[in-house]
């Protein structure tokens, strides 16, 4: 098995927080993997982004954020609103 991630440590990212748009820095990449069931017969694959907190570039304050919340540009991010 082979999992790509959109974003890595470090990326610069774009995000809604309070209605308004920020960037901010990806700190931690969590994945989770959960077995196939008898339904799909695929393994569920689950990628969360922890990004640093306003204001602070050390990683101690994070928020969490699915793939799809987060964007390459600020451009993208207006477009998908």
């Amino acid at each position: 098995m082979k999992i790509l991630t959109k974003y890595n440590i470090d990326d610069s990212v774009w995000i809604i927080s309070g209605g308004k748009a920020e960037q901010r820095r990806v700190c931690l990449i969590d994945i989770e993997i959960s077995p196939a069931n008898n339904i799909t017969d695929s393994h569920h694959i689950k990628i969360n982004y922890k990004v640093n907190a306003v204001g602070r570039n050390d990683g101690e304050f994070w928020a969490r954020f699915d793939e799809p919340e987060l964007f390459s540009t600020k451009e993208e991010l207006i477009e998908s609103l």
